[in-house]
């Protein structure tokens, strides 16, 4: 409902999805605070801003009727899982 609403327009609800939004990736950068995994940089941070949006939208539909996405609970986990790390790794390697 959230997404919805805050897609929807609805002012309050988009700056309370914005805030969740940001405090997502700050999670993720706050677990990786020397950069190892990915490197704290405008652009990464936009790449996980990005990730995170992705993964709502693969994740939303699924919840809403699992069977007609014909994907299991962890062949979705898995690409949700590996994304990230492979979108951060493009950034390294733009070949």
């Amino acid at each position: 409902s959230l997404v919805k609403g805050a897609a929807g327009g609805n002012p309050t609800l988009r700056l309370i999805y914005d805030e969740a939004l940001g405090a997502l990736t700050g999670r993720i950068f706050a677990e990786d605070a020397q950069g190892e995994l990915i490197p704290d940089t405008p652009v990464t941070r936009l790449l996980v801003r990005g990730w995170a949006v992705m993964v709502e939208d693969m994740v939303l539909p699924w919840v809403a009727d699992p069977a007609a996405s014909a994907v299991t609970r962890d062949e979705l986990l898995a690409l949700i899982g590996g994304s990230l790390p492979t979108l951060v790794g493009a950034l390294a390697d733009p070949a």
